[in-house]
Formats: structure tokens, C-alpha cells, sequence
């Protein structure tokens, strides 16, 4: 269920119907442990006038570095 070492897919994934708890922690454990990827982050916030009101829209983009 992990994903490839070498980080290439190939194929389709599709999800499994179950996960025994067994399966669940391995993959858990398995993402926690790999290393953190550095990453810039940046804030958008822009306000919509439209039917009569004030609409603030705020979203988040995240890339890595």
C-alpha cells in the first residue's frame, strides 16, 4: 500500500475497501518517518462586492521549495 521508494507511479491507484488496524499504523508509521519537505507558503486575500454585500475570500497556496 506504501507508495514507491523511488517516488515514480505507475498505473492507477484505486483505495482499498478495508484496513485492518495492523495496515493502518504500518502506513501511519511509514509516512510519519520520512523526512519533512522544505515549502513556501503564501496568503491570498481579496474581497468580492456582489449582491449587495462584502464577500472576503482568503486562500492558502503552498509550493515546494
Amino acid at each position: 500500500m506504501a507508495a514507491p521508494k523511488d517516488g515514480h507511479l505507475t498505473g492507477a491507484w484505486t483505495a482499498p475497501e478495508t484496513l485492518s488496524h495492523e495496515e493502518l499504523v504500518a502506513a501511519s508509521d511509514d509516512m510519519l518517518g520520512r523526512p519533512d519537505i522544505a515549502f513556501s507558503e503564501n496568503e491570498h486575500i481579496f474581497r468580492i462586492k456582489t449582491l449587495g454585500l462584502d464577500w472576503d475570500m482568503g486562500v492558502m497556496v503552498y509550493r515546494p521549495v
